[in-house]
């Protein structure tokens, strides 16, 4: 797991991506959105192609899931043939962008809240190819990264 700094918020190498494909592969659920909060990844996991949901709060340095509690949600889960969210995290973490403290799907694409060391950026992603569509905010990527 990555590291978190002491302050509450995911240090320099937020590797969001164990804990999402640990709940992907585990339990065979598909992770809708995470958010970091209150010293905890706060994740939406859902049964593929249903809506009974649970919200998973996971320890930022372990990965253990610390709490679940049922959720129930009736926005459009991600596309079946699309990537998932550890791989969108995968590939966001790969252009060291910053650090990502949100990840949602709100269709029809990943929305990524990044925060590099000066500033934010929300990337607007596409779930099939995982290219970024669109950023907006002062830390944004010259285009074509």
């Amino acid at each position: 797991m990555g590291i978190v700094a002491r302050g509450g918020t995911p240090g320099s190498r937020n590797d969001i991506f164990v804990s999402l494909q640990g709940i992907e592969q585990r339990a065979g659920e598909v992770v809708f959105s995470t958010d970091f909060s209150s010293g905890s990844w706060e994740i939406l996991a859902c049964e593929a192609g249903g809506r009974q949901c649970r919200q998973i709060d996971v320890d930022p340095q372990t990965g253990a899931e610390r709490r679940s509690s049922p959720e129930d949600t009736s926005d459009t889960l991600p596309p079946s043939n699309g990537n998932s969210a550890s791989q969108i995290a995968r590939a966001i973490e790969e252009r060291t962008l910053g650090v990502i403290t949100e990840l949602e799907y709100d269709d029809p694409q990943w929305e990524v809240q990044v925060r590099p060391d000066r500033g934010r950026a929300k990337l607007y992603v596409d779930p099939i190819s995982a290219e970024v569509r669109r950023c907006i905010g002062h830390a944004c990527p010259p285009r074509g990264n």
